[in-house]
């Protein structure tokens, strides 16, 4: 017994040494309201944005993920930040871009990390946020990430409106149905439309267009390793949501990966998983969720562009 609690106090006590936590306020700022910060005991290795899901805070990143607790065991510093939108953000929206790259800059600055590797990365619509961001900073020219990765993002937004429309029609699921009547409504107002009758902005805000007859849509994305994280799960979705193929982020993620490899982006990765999709905080089922991506895995993945 003397033996095993030992070994957890030991456990316990280089886990608090390993990683700190701290908040940092915006007070200059419109749309940042906060930003957590999980440092590591040593100077990093290199330090990674991380986009939280559509709706979520930085807290219930922590308590849906193991991701930025094992970076900073690993020597990454993690800066999760809080978008105080009204709705919450989409995160592909000019002006919350805008305060994402404000984030990086003045996080850079603050922490004098302009030597430091730089990491992007999101849940859901935090990875499209995330790719959204990479693409704007090569424009740009201002620090560009050595890495990107993406968590289940949707990544055509005019596929992804099109699903939401058929699950309104054919939906059984309660659930389903009050998520996709909220989301194409949103939609409409981030795109200015539909599909039909904005197309343009639909490509133009995708991460990646299916329909788009522009092979060099991804020509900027070619030189920076992107790993994207998806489980299809197909029974569970059309018993529990009534959904198929057509409507699941895993169709966006396969077709991006493939393009970009057809380019020639040999770093580019995707990473299919069986059985890991579980929400934490509910305690249920669900292969759109945080936990289908392998926190060691990630950082071990990530630590190879520090080199």
């Amino acid at each position: 017994m003397k033996t095993k609690l030992l070994i957890a106090f030991l456990l316990l006590t280089w886990t608090g040494f390993a990683q700190k936590r701290q908040t940092y306020q915006y007070s200059d700022e419109v749309l940042v309201k906060y930003q957590l910060e999980i440092h590591p005991v040593q100077s990093p290795k290199g330090w990674v944005l991380l986009l939280p899901g559509f709706g979520e805070t930085p807290e219930s990143v922590l308590k849906e993920s193991d991701i930025p607790v094992i970076a900073a065991q690993n020597g990454l510093l993690v800066i999760i930040p809080f978008l105080n939108a009204s709705p919450p953000s989409f995160y592909i929206d000019e002006l919350s871009q805008k305060a994402l790259e404000s984030i990086i800059n003045k996080t850079s600055e603050r922490l004098k990390l302009h030597k430091t590797p730089f990491f992007l990365g999101g849940f859901s619509l935090g990875g499209s946020g995330a790719i959204r961001l990479a693409k704007r900073l090569v424009e740009h020219n201002s620090p560009i990430p050595k890495a990107i990765f993406g968590i289940d993002p949707p990544l055509d937004f005019a596929r992804f409106y099109q699903s939401i429309e058929r699950t309104i029609w054919l939906s059984q699921s309660a659930i389903a149905s009050e998520e996709a009547k909220y989301l194409v409504e949103r939609l409409k107002t981030e795109f200015e439309g539909t599909p039909e009758n904005n197309p343009q902005k639909y490509q133009d805000l995708s991460c990646f267009s299916y329909q788009s007859k522009d092979l060099n849509q991804l020509d900027w994305l070619k030189k920076i390793p992107l790993r994207l994280y998806t489980e299809i799960a197909i029974e569970w979705q059309m018993q529990e949501r009534n959904r198929d193929l057509y409507d699941i982020n895993a169709i966006d993620c396969v077709a991006m990966i493939n393009t970009l490899k057809i380019l020639g982006a040999t770093q580019s990765e995707l990473i299919v998983t069986k059985d890991q999709g579980w929400r934490r905080q509910q305690k249920m089922r669900n292969p759109h969720s945080w936990s289908i991506c392998e926190p060691r895995a990630l950082v071990k993945w990530l630590l190879k562009w520090t080199l």
